[in-house]
């Protein structure tokens, strides 16, 4: 039997960079309430990203001057359209949306140095470069990094994009706050949430076998992939639901006469909106994040593969 889920709000982008750069296909807890610099990529967490309640309650507790408080955090914003995280936001930049990949690029350019690691995959978007095709200049991107670094253990860095640019991206943003040291401390991935665990890539497959008659049994609960699903015809054509009628009509037949071991059954579970808010479970030592060495060795991997996709991009 398979196990397919589905959200209703799809972050595949995230779970498959957090996958690529720790091994675990998982939607960490970020908290706003403990970041003092937030860095946002293109990803409006007070509006349409992630638990955005959550988030919303989080972050306006650290913009509160109450009691004895004489600084609240600050957030800076690169998006392609006005959000309500860019209208919150102290610093906010205008970005086409196909260089929001190369703006992240470059901001990695500048913390890569300052930390002093190598610059061999980041050397085709040091911040000159970058300018010129984004109208950025270099001293934003210097600034940024500067007081990325500034916050260094009490920073948070997120972000947002589409197609195949959305995976390049969460390397990147995985690159940042791992070099960083947000990781642990600003992120949590030990107990990661379990508002999002849903795959578009594994309900693709069950298009597909619907369509080509491997799907014998189908179970679906809390979830309406014709409505959900953004190509719903496709749904309908493969013939899903038609087999869920004719299932259901169909008398009960005695458990020997459709052998388990020749059986091919697929569960499709979603989770509504609803149904995700703060769940939680720890996660397994075998999914423990990798430390020290070994995690600089696998983040820079998926920076290289950004960088990679990038330029492909770009062509």
């Amino acid at each position: 039997a398979r196990h397919v889920m589905l959200d209703s709000i799809p972050m595949d982008d995230l779970l498959d960079g957090q996958l690529q750069s720790y091994g675990a296909r998982v939607f960490p807890r970020f908290r706003f309430d403990r970041g003092d610099y937030v860095l946002s990529l293109g990803a409006d967490f007070l509006g349409t990203w992630g638990s955005s309640v959550e988030y919303t309650k989080q972050f306006s507790e650290k913009r509160r001057l109450e009691g004895n408080k004489v600084s609240m955090s600050k957030l800076v914003v690169f998006e392609p359209l006005m959000s309500v995280t860019g209208q919150s936001a102290d610093r906010r930049f205008s970005v086409h949306p196909a260089d929001m990949l190369s703006v992240a690029m470059a901001i990695a350019h500048e913390v890569a140095k300052v930390t002093g690691r190598s610059l061999d995959d980041l050397a085709a978007f040091a911040p000159k470069a970058v300018t010129q095709s984004t109208g950025i200049s270099v001293e934003v991107f210097q600034e940024v990094a500067k007081e990325l670094m500034k916050y260094r253990g009490r920073g948070l860095v997120i972000g947002r994009d589409f197609g195949g640019r959305g995976l390049a991206l969460q390397n990147v943003v995985n690159f940042l706050n791992s070099a960083l040291e947000n990781e642990g401390e600003t992120i949590d991935g030990s107990t990661p949430s379990l508002q999002f665990q849903g795959s578009h890539a594994e309900f693709e497959k069950l298009i597909n076998a619907a369509r080509s008659g491997g799907v014998k049994t189908l179970i679906i609960s809390g979830v309406n992939p014709a409505y959900h699903f953004a190509d719903s015809m496709k749904v309908k054509l493969s013939g899903l639901m038609k087999r869920c009628l004719a299932a259901k009509n169909e008398p009960a037949k005695p458990a020997n006469i459709a052998p388990i071991a020749k059986a091919v059954s697929l569960v499709l579970r979603g989770l509504m909106p609803s149904a995700r808010q703060a769940i939680s479970s720890s996660r397994s030592a075998s999914h423990a994040r990798p430390i020290g060495r070994r995690r600089s060795r696998v983040v820079t991997k998926a920076v290289t593969s950004a960088s990679t996709a990038s330029a492909s991009d770009g062509a």
